[in-house]
């Protein structure tokens, strides 16, 4: 009996065993790998688009007169590229870039009798940045560097037409700051102020009256502006 028993319990095993051969493979499991943390190290392209205003005012240095100011506003859009490197929560980078504007303004001469006339057809800055990421998507950031600006000045006499004008492109600084979120892998987008600063410069001014005599003046110009944009990093 014990004999029968033992047998019966070796043919099961080997049934067993072979149907066991027969079944197919268990699949292979693999876990998923993570997605790859937020990380602002590496270059972009971009556009901008917002507003600009300028404080301009202007000084006689052979009359040792006061020529009145021409203050004004307008839209300002253009482009920005950069490259930034992120350590820890820390981001590093540089920045250039070059906007368009409708920026024009106006302003009466002490006198009276003359107008100041500016428009300024284009600006640009190359800058350094650094930022902290308040949240891995969410970067704070400040700007400074250098600044270029081209001005475009006549004065008008009333009842007569210009009598002076002068194109010429000062230097000078900026100082910045803002907010980038990154919303996707490769794209983010920016608010920003922007403080262009150029001192006082000497323009050579052309005289429309009496040509081809030309002269100085004193221009004290500021621009500051606010812009969004968007960013595609690669």
């Amino acid at each position: 009996m014990k004999k029968l028993m033992i047998g019966t319990a070796i043919s099961l095993a080997m049934v067993g065993g072979a149907a066991a051969a027969d079944l197919p493979p268990a699949p292979a499991y693999y876990p998923k790998a993570p997605p790859p943390a937020w990380s602002w190290t590496g270059c972009y392209v971009g556009g901008n688009i917002g507003g600009g205003w300028t404080n301009t005012s202007f000084f006689d240095p052979v009359a040792l007169l006061n020529d009145g100011t021409a203050n004004g506003a307008g839209v300002v859009g253009g482009g920005q590229a950069g490259c930034d490197y992120q350590v820890s929560s820390l981001v590093f980078g540089v920045q250039g870039l070059f906007d368009g504007t409708s920026i024009h303004g106006n302003g009466q001469q002490p006198s009276g009798l003359v107008t100041n006339k500016s428009t300024i057809p284009w600006l640009a800055t190359l800058t350094g940045r650094i930022g902290f990421t308040a949240t891995p998507s969410m970067l704070v950031y400040a700007k400074g560097g250098g600044a270029w600006v081209r001005d475009n000045i006549s004065g008008t006499l009333t009842g007569f037409g210009p009598i002076s004008n002068s194109s010429y492109t000062p230097s000078g600084w900026t100082v910045g700051g803002g907010l980038e979120w990154m919303f996707a892998r490769n794209w983010s987008v920016f608010l920003e102020y922007d403080y262009l600063g150029f001192g006082t410069k000497t323009a050579t001014f052309n005289n429309l009256v009496l040509p081809p005599a030309t002269f100085p003046i004193s221009v004290t110009q500021n621009v500051q502006m606010a812009i969004v944009g968007v960013n595609f990093r690669f």
